[in-house]
């Protein structure tokens, strides 16, 4: 019995030290991606995005052309995975009404997507009845002429009227971004 014992206490330990072994490592990984975050943020802020001429605007009214705003909120996203996770049209619906009630500069949003299958997107929009336009990139032109980070959280970007990166994240993910875009918004109003 007392080496039962033994050997459940030389087992108990052994799994605790494992245990305590692989929180750590969660930990270390959990601020290294904060960091590299923190580094691909710092490398964005500044740079121009290139729209180029790939982009065709897609809604349930059919094709427009592009407009200039003195700030957008630009959204990047591909079929890669759940597109109805990645592209969450209700989220980014209210956000849009509430930026119309609390930003002092019309802002525009961009929703430049790459589908895999036009008619997937097409589908989610009109299901979902989104009526803001869409652009979609089949070429994929966005993606390969600006730095776009594999992190979904930092594929969307908030830019000034000359195409500059002024703040990196996603709004519909974290008020505390989203605090952020308003504030420089509102601050730059003066």
């Amino acid at each position: 019995m007392k080496s039962e014992t033994k050997n459940y206490i030389k087992g108990t330990n052994w799994l605790n030290s494992i245990s305590i072994a692989i929180v750590i490592l969660l930990l270390f990984s959990c601020n290294a991606k904060k960091n590299d975050r923190a580094e691909t943020i710092d490398k964005l802020v500044g740079k121009e995005v290139k729209f180029g001429n790939g982009l065709i605007e897609m809604n349930s009214n059919g094709q427009k052309q592009l407009n200039n705003y003195e700030y957008q909120i630009v959204l990047y996203t591909d079929s890669a995975g759940c597109m109805d996770c990645a592209f969450d049209l209700q989220n980014w619906r209210d956000l849009m009404k509430l930026a119309d009630t609390t930003l002092l500069k019309p802002t525009n949003f961009k929703f430049i997507f790459h589908p895999a299958a036009k008619e997937q997107l097409q589908s989610l929009i009109v299901k979902s009845n989104f009526k803001y336009p869409v652009y979609i990139d089949y070429d994929n032109h966005f993606y390969k002429e600006n730095f776009i980070p594999e992190d979904l959280l930092l594929q969307c970007f908030l830019i000034d009227k000359k195409n500059k990166i002024l703040a990196v994240g996603n709004p519909i993910y974290g008020s505390e971004v989203w605090n952020y875009f308003k504030q420089i918004i509102n601050d730059n109003n003066k």
